[in-house]
């Protein structure tokens, strides 16, 4: 395993060099800002810590298989902390990281993109329920739409099944665990 992330470092050095002025200038950024308006700035600070978490995390998906992936679990906590709009971010901008970090940004990533969309919209419609039963009906809804639209797409649905049966022991112990902390750490 340890051989594949330096292999892959090796393939990929240049694309993860690149990167880098786009995180540092980010996290410049956001101490600026918090500096000047701190209080809505600390929820931006939140959400970039939440992107970074989903996309590192769908990162190890793609290396290991399917041990767990966070993005719908940190797509929730930003409904919570800021509403629909911060949730979209959240779960659009961990997405689309993680893929072109691992070097995957294709037409294959709009199927799960609509479904993250529609996911944040789920849980900003309830966020005043429980975290632990929205999080875990938002992950099933989440998982349900993505089947639903590759299987549209006419994309291959095989891999789903053993993916989510493994993602939804891991995501549902962390809903049940460490949601209910995380909802409320918003300014």
């Amino acid at each position: 395993m340890f051989w594949e992330v330096k292999e892959y470092w090796y393939e990929n050095k240049q694309r993860l060099i690149r990167f880098l002025p786009f995180l540092i200038g980010a996290f410049v950024f956001l101490i600026i800002a918090f500096a000047i308006a701190p209080k809505a700035l600390a929820t931006l600070g939140l959400l970039f810590i939440l992107i970074l978490i989903g996309a590192i995390s769908a990162i190890v998906y793609v290396f290991f298989g399917p041990i767990f992936e966070l993005i719908t679990f940190v797509t929730v906590i930003a409904g919570y902390i800021a509403g629909f709009w911060g949730a979209a971010f959240t779960g659009i901008a961990s997405i689309l990281l993680s893929r072109h970090l691992h070097g995957e940004t294709d037409v294959k990533v709009v199927p799960y993109l609509i479904a993250i969309v529609i996911t944040a919209g789920f849980v900003a419609s309830f966020a005043s329920q429980d975290i632990r039963t929205v999080g875990i009906l938002a992950f099933l809804l989440n998982n349900a739409l993505i089947f639903i639209l590759y299987a549209l797409s006419g994309t291959p649905t095989w891999w789903i099944g053993p993916a989510v049966i493994v993602n939804a022991i891991f995501n549902i112990m962390l809903f049940v665990r460490l949601a209910p902390f995380l909802a409320h750490i918003g300014p």
